[in-house]
């Protein structure tokens, strides 16, 4: 079942997986060191980021937002669960209620806890 969120929501989403994407050097250092796993696992993340803004996020000129400026989140679940738990922490600071939505669409008392 895809979430709906508020532009504002999208807004916070958007910045955490910015953040994260900024660490994209690390994924080079990881395979320029031969520590393989760590290039595997930070590989996936970022893709799991990049997907998340390409399909559902967007750019901020995106113009196919809907009015209202609402945006469905079509991310399989636990794909976006992932992306989730790594910006648990701050979505809980900057968006206390967007993060507690999440959790319960994930049907757990923590984001952590549903996987």
């Amino acid at each position: 079942m895809p979430i709906t969120i508020s532009a504002a929501q999208r807004e916070v989403l958007y910045v955490q997986v910015l953040d994260h994407l900024s660490g994209l050097g690390d994924l080079w250092l990881a395979i320029e060191g031969e520590d393989y796993p760590r290039a595997d696992a930070l590989g996936h993340a970022f893709a799991d980021d990049l997907r998340l803004l390409l399909e559902d996020l967007g750019w901020p000129d995106r113009e196919e937002l809907p009015s209202g400026g609402r945006v469905e989140l079509t991310m399989p679940p636990d794909d976006l669960r992932r992306v989730i738990e790594r910006s648990d922490r701050a979505l809980r600071q900057h968006d206390p209620r967007l993060a507690l939505r999440l959790q319960r669409c994930f049907g757990g008392t923590g984001l952590r806890a549903a996987g």
